[in-house]
C-alpha cells in the first residue's frame, strides 16, 4: 500500500470521517487497513474523480497515479467489513466482471459509480443484486442489451447513467420499466427511434 493511502486511512480513523478519498493513490489492491475504518465512514472514492455535495463532480486531490485493481480483484472483499458503506465510487479502477461480482455483496449500498470498468453483461447481472441502489453510474462498460435487462431489475433507482454501453432497442425497452427514474443518461447507444420511444 502507498504511504499516502496509509496516511489518509489513519487520518480518517482519527477524525471519525464520513468520507474517504483514496483516488489516485497508485493502489493495486484495496488496503487491508481499510477494515479498521470507523463505522461513521459511508462514502469512499477510489477513482480519479467522484461526486460529492449536490452531485457535483470533483477531482481527487491525490496525485500518485490511478488505482488499478485488475491483478488483485479479491482484495475488494475487504470492503465487506464496512457495513455502513452507502456510497462507493470505483470509476476507472479496472475491476472487470469479477470485481463487479465482489462488490455485489455490498447490500447496504445506495449509490454506486463503476464508470469505465469493462464489467460486461455478466458484471451487470452481478450488480443487479444490489437492490438498495437509488443511484447508479454504470456507463462505458459494454453491458449491451442483456446487461440493460439485468439493470432493469433495480426498481428503486431514481438516477441512472447507462450511456456508451452498446445498448440497442431491446435494452432501451428494458430500461423503460424503471418508472421511478428522475434522471437518465442513455446517450451514445444504438437505441434507434423505437428505443427512444421506449
Amino acid at each position: 500500500m502507498s504511504d499516502h493511502a496509509k496516511k489518509l486511512i489513519e487520518q480518517a480513523i482519527k477524525e471519525k470521517a464520513t468520507f474517504l478519498d483514496l483516488g489516485n493513490c497508485g493502489l493495486t489492491a484495496i488496503p487491508y487497513e481499510i477494515s479498521n475504518l470507523p463505522p461513521e465512514i459511508n462514502h469512499i472514492n477510489f477513482g480519479p474523480a467522484y461526486f460529492f455535495k449536490n452531485d457535483k463532480e470533483e477531482k481527487s486531490k491525490n496525485q500518485h497515479g490511478r488505482n488499478n485493481f485488475a491483478e488483485n480483484i479479491l482484495s475488494l472483499d475487504l470492503l465487506l467489513n464496512l457495513t455502513n458503506l452507502k456510497k462507493l465510487e470505483l470509476y476507472d479502477c479496472y475491476i472487470g466482471e469479477k470485481g463487479a461480482e465482489s462488490i455485489s455483496a455490498l447490500s447496504g449500498l445506495t449509490s454506486l459509480n463503476i464508470w469505465y470498468n469493462e464489467i460486461g453483461d455478466k458484471g451487470a447481472e452481478s450488480i443487479s443484486a444490489l437492490t438498495g441502489l437509488t443511484s447508479l453510474d454504470i456507463s462505458d462498460n459494454e453491458i449491451g442489451d442483456k446487461g440493460a435487462e439485468s439493470i432493469s431489475a433495480l426498481t428503486g433507482l431514481t438516477s441512472l447513467d447507462i450511456s456508451d454501453n452498446e445498448i440497442g432497442e431491446k435494452g432501451a425497452e428494458s430500461i423503460s420499466a424503471l418508472t421511478g427514474l428522475t434522471s437518465l443518461d442513455i446517450s451514445d447507444n444504438e437505441i434507434g427511434d423505437k428505443g427512444a420511444e421506449s
